[in-house]
């Protein structure tokens, strides 16, 4: 989950390289719709877009909304795993990993969220807070002062401090050790970075967070991290070392494996959890609507407005078990 306009960019050149989900159609779809990264009606845009670009499952444009989207999944998770999993039948158990940086940090509905996760206990969720001290416009410092691992571990989080975020093995390590503690508890991990590394001109300032270089700071960047391939091109070792395609295929195949003992074992159970997974309303969810609402025009209470949503919430609930909503009274 990104929850960092300037980091989606990054996901893009994953969906490409990983191959992930497009078959052989997305070699084509990198090298055109790359270069038009930002560009209007683009399948790349500078915020990930839910049916527009394929591998994006939800839209996180507005600072917050990658980490909030992030809890939500992972009490999804949560909950599904603690009403279908059976002993030898974990068919719910995956992690939820989230990017975001202090903008993000910064809006109150992450605050909502964060502390949210903790209380719930979402242990398989992992936040890596790109940990740089820089936002659009400027140094952070000066409106953006509080100690943020001690306000994680205040929401009931572990936190992971002071991993080099350049270093791919240390964060990998990170991530790995944030799995292990296995103590029902989410995990912040505190990637601390350079914004615009390998720039020698604009590394460590604004200037590199939402403007292009431009063709000179470009050709200095190239030569001081050493990379000497032409724009967009990229070496087919690189492809070969992220190729994902045949690991996801056998990991594929054992869960499907498990899903069809699953099935045989928990008719019920699996029938419910294929619909939930189609997106499929329940059979009669038409007729407690229709019910519902003959309810209320019957009863014409005159009630504040939580306390009418509170009643629509318990009213569908029967009838949509999977409904999520809060009690406001």
């Amino acid at each position: 989950m990104d929850g960092s306009g300037p980091f989606c960019f990054i996901e893009w050149a994953w969906l490409d390289v990983a191959l992930f989900g497009f078959a052989f159609n997305w070699l084509r779809l990198a090298h055109v719709e790359i270069k038009n990264f930002r560009q209007l009606h683009s399948k790349t845009a500078g915020h990930p877009e839910y049916q527009i670009t394929p591998g994006v499952e939800t839209t996180t444009g507005p600072l917050g909304q990658g980490i909030t989207n992030a809890v939500g999944m992972a009490l999804a998770e949560k909950l599904l795993a603690e009403e279908f999993n059976r002993p030898g039948y974990e068919v719910i158990n995956h992690y939820t990993y989230a990017f975001l940086g202090d903008g993000c940090l910064m809006e109150g509905i992450s605050h909502e969220a964060c502390s949210l996760a903790g209380t719930l206990g979402l242990g398989k969720l992992i936040a890596l807070w790109d940990d740089n001290g820089i936002s659009i416009d400027g140094r952070v410092v000066s409106w953006f002062a509080e100690d943020t691992p001690k306000r994680f571990e205040a929401y009931g989080w572990n936190v992971i401090p002071n991993i080099n975020g350049h270093d791919a093995q240390e964060v990998s390590s990170a991530i790995a050790y944030a799995k292990s503690m296995r103590n029902g508890k989410p995990t912040l991990i505190a990637c601390k970075t350079r914004i615009g590394e390998g720039s020698p001109k604009f590394a460590d300032t604004d200037k590199v967070h939402g403007s292009p270089l431009g063709d000179e700071e470009i050709a200095a960047t190239r030569a001081a991290i050493g990379w000497p391939y032409p724009p967009f091109e990229v070496p087919r070792e690189v492809y070969a070392l992220w190729d994902a395609q045949e690991r996801g295929a056998s990991a594929e195949l054992l869960w499907q494996d498990l899903w069809q003992g699953y099935v045989k074992a928990f008719p019920d159970l699996s029938s419910a959890l294929k619909r939930r997974m189609l997106g499929d309303l329940p059979k009669d969810f038409d007729k407690a609507v229709v019910a519902l609402i003959q309810q209320t025009v019957d009863q014409k209470q005159t009630i504040a407005t939580r306390k009418s949503s509170q009643n629509a919430i318990e009213g569908l609930a029967s009838a949509l078990p999977e409904l999520l909503g809060a009690r406001l009274t």
